[in-house]
Order: structure tokens, then C-alpha cells, then sequence
């Protein structure tokens, strides 16, 4: 398996009024400190309405052994955040316990109701063969659907797997989220010879890496 690209997400969601601040802190301060410590490129310019959130493009944060995590986005809501970041989930879980602790220090609360906490991982990579291996019946599915498509003589090829868990037996603070998923598509901008999938998980990382590599260890 050949990696091209790493992205990734993380969502943490809670009761807005059990982390709440009994104190009120500036506006304007907040957004400047966020700024100096994550040196985003765009800063919110409106008070959001409804179920948005403070939304910050393009920044970075830098550790202690000046290792730097890529900030895509970052988004602040009443009750979570959303992070996205050029990398593996590693790097999203720094820029959130920083996050944590800046937030912490304005006096944001550990929320009493278990939060809901997921990641999404990306992963764009190349298999030295097909997933096609994974259908027991792939050739018979091939026949029932080739020549009958608008264009008869175009040959058929499986574009894409698909997991997750029944959203029903969740819990009931997870169920509308189902960070279950698990996909592999096919990239249409390359010839499909190269085998080239998005991949997508709820997982670290890590795990989706050795998902991956579990699987075309079946092929």
C-alpha cells in the first residue's frame, strides 16, 4: 500500500450549560489569544447565528520539540469543537487538549454528561490490487450488470465498500452521529488500473492504517 495523503478530523461534543464559564470573558481578548497561540490566517468576522460556530481557517500549532500541526479549520461552538488538520489524528488531538487547556484556564467547565467525543480519517492511497478480491461473487455481480448500463460496451469495474454499525443499536448520545463508518472509493480522476482509493474511517489514524493494511493483506 502506497500513502499519498493523511487528513483528518476531530469532534468533541458536550451539554453547552454543564461546560459553560460561570464568569464571562471578552470577546475581542479571546479572539486575539486564540490568534497569537494558533496564528490562523482568517479570524470569525461575525457573531454566528443559530448552531454555528467561531470559525478559524488556516493556522498552525507548534510543540515544545517545535514539531508543527497544520490547522485547516477550527471551529468553537457553545458545546464542542470540530478541528480539521493536514495530517494524522495525532496532530488533531494536540491542537484540542491545547484548546482544552486555554479554554480551562477561562474557567470552561469539565462537563458532568459524558461528552461525545469521534475522529474522521482520510487516508488516499494505492493497492497493488483491486478491493474487488473482497467479493466472493464479484465476478457473477460483474455479469448481471455489464452491457446494461447507457453505455453497453463500457467495461464494469466496483467503485467502493462501504461498513458501519446499525445506527439503532447505539447509544442514544452517538446514534445520530454513527461514527461507525468505514469507506474505501475509487479515485475517477486516475485510470482505475492504478487502484487508487479515498479512504475513510471513524478510527485514529493509526487504526485505519492497520485496517487498511489488514485488508489488502486479503487480496
Amino acid at each position: 500500500m502506497k500513502v499519498h495523503s493523511i487528513d483528518s478530523e476531530l469532534w468533541w461534543i458536550a451539554n453547552a450549560d454543564e461546560i459553560r464559564s460561570p464568569r464571562s470573558f471578552p470577546l475581542r481578548e479571546s479572539l486575539q489569544i486564540i490568534q497569537e497561540i494558533f496564528g490562523f490566517f482568517a479570524l470569525p468576522t461575525t457573531i454566528p447565528t443559530g448552531n454555528d460556530g467561531f470559525a478559524f481557517q488556516q493556522g498552525r500549532l507548534i510543540g515544545a520539540d517545535n514539531d508543527i500541526v497544520v490547522i485547516r479549520q477550527m471551529v468553537i461552538y457553545n458545546g464542542g469543537v470540530h478541528i480539521s488538520v493536514a495530517g494524522p489524528t495525532d496532530g488533531a488531538d494536540k491542537v484540542f487538549d491545547r484548546v482544552v487547556e486555554l479554554f480551562q484556564s477561562w474557567g470552561v467547565r469539565q462537563p458532568s454528561t459524558p461528552p461525545v467525543k469521534f475522529y474522521r480519517s482520510f487516508v488516499t492511497c494505492d493497492f497493488d490490487k483491486s478491493i474487488a478480491a473482497v467479493f466472493a461473487k464479484y465476478q457473477s455481480i460483474i455479469g448481471a450488470l455489464q452491457g446494461k448500463s447507457c453505455v453497453p460496451d463500457a467495461k464494469i469495474y466496483e467503485t467502493g465498500i462501504a461498513f458501519s454499525a446499525d445506527p439503532t443499536t447505539l447509544p442514544a448520545n452517538v446514534a445520530s452521529y454513527n461514527p461507525t463508518l468505514f469507506t474505501m472509493n475509487r479515485k475517477t480522476d486516475v485510470a482505475f488500473s492504478t487502484n487508487r482509493y479515498t479512504c475513510f474511517a471513524n478510527m485514529t489514524t493509526n487504526d485505519h492504517l492497520a485496517a487498511l493494511t489488514e485488508i489488502e493483506n486479503l487480496l
